[in-house]
């Protein structure tokens, strides 16, 4: 297998992320844990966008770690679940290849390691991928990406613009989240992580450009159009911003008649 294509956990993942941009973060680094693992068995999301802090620890039969011991930590992305790994026990995690060279030569194919669960640091807070938007009182379909701190995601709640209660959206699997009759739009979304905490997103403004390109991200539920599927500010799509508006350019200045010699 070619580790420099997408493959299990950058393309087809039991976590729904579909294929990862090599270039965007998490930049490949992702992993896999055991279904039988502590943190797969926590919450609905089997782990899904929780990050871990993985160390290769010297005195392995089989692999080794990089010489420089500077060179042997790297923080993953949980982006898939290896079934196979089973076999070797509720703490094996399996790497992306690129990912494992970070730490210790691809020879061998396995190494020791301790391990610890970590925040995670992406660019935005959190990101949806809409994957069925289907109208008022129909399917509706996405995954919750890229999110900021614990990376685990407890409920998914939506509320319609006529509605007083938020509903619950059911795990469909791994990081996708469902509900068969969504309430009419648009929608506010709440997100709540595994500590109950509701982690702040990126405003967007929807399909065009937001006024002075600013964003509020203290904003913790925001609006989909339905028609443009893209994730609109609940304000409706005006970013609160307190830095004001640029002034306008001055004019160019006014240049005399041409004369004639």
């Amino acid at each position: 297998m070619d580790p420099y294509s997408p493959s299990y956990g950058t393309k087809d993942g039991a976590c729904g992320y579909y294929q990862l941009d090599k270039t965007k973060w998490p930049y490949w680094s992702v992993g896999a844990l055991t279904p039988t693992n502590f943190f797969s068995k926590q919450g609905p999301a089997k782990a899904c966008g929780e990050c871990f802090e993985i160390w290769c620890q010297p005195g392995s039969p089989v692999g080794d770690c990089n010489p420089n011991p500077n060179q042997r930590r790297v923080t993953i992305m949980i982006s898939d679940v290896c079934e196979p790994c089973n076999p070797g026990g509720d703490n094996q995690i399996d790497l992306q290849a690129l990912t494992f060279l970070k730490i210790a030569p691809w020879y061998g194919g396995r190494i020791n390691i301790k391990y610890r669960r970590v925040d995670c640091t992406p660019p935005s807070s959190i990101k949806l991928q809409l994957l069925n938007v289907n109208g008022d009182g129909l399917w509706l379909l996405m995954t919750v990406q890229e999110v900021a701190g614990t990376g685990s995601i407890s409920h998914v709640e939506v509320k319609g613009y006529d509605g007083d209660s938020w509903v619950g959206l059911s795990n469909h699997w791994g990081a996708a989240w469902e509900i068969a009759n969504a309430p009419n739009y648009p929608l506010d979304i709440r997100i709540v992580n595994d500590k109950g905490q509701e982690p702040p997103v990126t405003v967007f403004a929807g399909p065009t450009q937001a006024p002075n390109g600013c964003s509020d991200p203290e904003v913790s539920a925001f609006s989909l159009d339905v028609n443009a599927q893209t994730p609109q500010a609940s304000n409706g799509g005006i970013p609160m911003c307190n830095a004001p508006p640029p002034p306008p350019a001055n004019p160019p200045p006014m240049l005399p008649p041409a004369v004639l010699r």
